[in-house]
């Protein structure tokens, strides 16, 4: 790797923490109304993250929908690859990140989506991260209007534990064989501590936004 090449480690974090924050404003700021508009976002906040990296020497490469094909011959899309292109001309994948916008927070659809990277991760000399970035408006599991949910939205963010609301059973959102590899990226505008005029402009000019999405 050249002297200024950005590194995997480098990549890794900039996902978990800068380009988190990035997309919790993107979201306030009504950037992000569809899942269109998030895979646009990823995509160009990663390719501004990698821009100095491949001025010096073009190594990284952000990707929507590559196919990926296991040895059994079934095909995987994952959302976005993130991939390294070696010295010799192969093509090696780094990240996997699969993306998810919803109103309401759905369990099911996020431990789809982190199944699915878990499969990935498993294949032989693939993928060496998977994310599932996950961006919803739910304001029952940040404890409003009740404080029964209040700590369950944290639970998911912190300690990566979902407890199911009606049988208070809490389960991990990843399997232990993958801790370290997959990591969900929760991100909910009603989680943040806004005033609440804050809240109803924007929630009012979100719903404006929606009506010619869905």
């Amino acid at each position: 790797m050249k002297h200024g090449e950005t590194k995997e480690g480098e990549i890794r974090e900039y996902i978990l923490t800068k380009l988190k924050k990035q997309l919790q404003d993107d979201q306030i700021n009504l950037y992000i109304s569809s899942e269109g508009d998030l895979q646009s976002a990823v995509y160009f906040h990663l390719r501004n993250f990698l821009e100095p990296s491949n001025k010096i020497a073009r190594r990284w490469f952000v990707q929507n929908k590559l196919t990926t094909i296991s040895k059994t011959q079934s095909k995987s899309y994952p959302d976005i690859v993130i991939s390294r292109l070696r010295e010799k001309g192969q093509l090696k994948p780094f990240a996997a990140i699969e993306l998810k916008e919803t109103r309401g927070f759905k369990i099911d659809v996020l431990r789809k989506d982190v199944k699915k990277l878990e499969k990935l991760i498993s294949r032989k000399n693939r993928f060496k991260y998977g994310f599932v970035i996950y961006v919803c408006l739910d304001e029952i599991l940040v404890g409003l209007p009740s404080d029964e949910y209040a700590n369950m939205w944290d639970d998911m963010v912190e300690r990566g534990v979902y407890t199911d609301p009606k049988t208070r059973r809490e389960t991990w959102l990843v399997d232990d064989n993958f801790s370290g590899r997959v990591f969900p990226i929760l991100i909910n505008a009603f989680a943040r501590k806004w005033y609440s005029k804050e809240i109803l402009d924007f929630k009012s000019r979100d719903k404006k936004l929606r009506k010619y999405r869905d």
